[in-house]
């Protein structure tokens, strides 16, 4: 976007990608709500108009996973939380292709996540991750069942709490539990 200082001859420029022109929109739904990662990122995307419609990627491998939730949930909801739940729930990351700027969900490994020192300001400082004694999922199970994962360090005294509409199992906890701890 773009805004001017009392329509002076200065213009200052905002760019942002395709993460950012969604992430604080407000999701209203569409009258059938997606059952697949792909669904949703199609779905979040489509929020921006039909011109950004088709401006995004799924990994094939990724692409059908089931994300199933009631409608309950996602109204009133930020896209940006909605891409973070589907993406967690799957085991995979969103980011804004470089080269195309499609909105894209890959696993984490993926080879399209490489940073390289050319695209730094300055060298990168090697830190820890803050220890956590667990992660505790509200699973959307339909008894709001409670699951524990341990973290990397069982000593600590700081937990996580999620509570992610598409996590209803155990292996959908790991599953996001393994992103979380890595």
């Amino acid at each position: 976007g773009w805004r001017t200082s009392d329509n002076g001859i200065a213009m200052q420029w905002d760019l942002v990608d395709i993460v950012g022109l969604i992430a604080n929109r407000t999701f209203i739904p569409p009258d059938v709500l997606p059952t697949t990662l792909d669904g949703w990122v199609a779905a979040l995307v489509a929020q921006l108009g039909h011109n950004f419609a088709k401006l995004y990627h799924v990994d094939p491998d990724y692409a059908d996973l089931p994300l199933t939730c009631s409608v309950d949930y996602v109204i009133g909801k930020k896209c940006g939380d909605i891409l973070r739940w589907a993406c967690m729930a799957t085991g995979t990351w969103p980011r804004a292709d470089a080269e195309t700027g499609y909105l894209t969900a890959e696993p984490l490994w993926h080879q399209g996540n490489e940073l390289t020192l050319d695209n730094l300001e300055s060298y990168p400082v090697m830190r820890a991750n803050d220890d956590l004694a667990a992660i505790i999922f509200t699973l959307n199970d339909g008894y709001d069942t409670k699951y524990v994962v341990s973290g990397n360090a069982t000593t600590s005294s700081k937990t996580a709490s999620v509570s992610n509409p598409f996590i209803k199992t155990r292996a959908d906890a790991l599953t996001a539990a393994r992103l979380i701890l890595s």
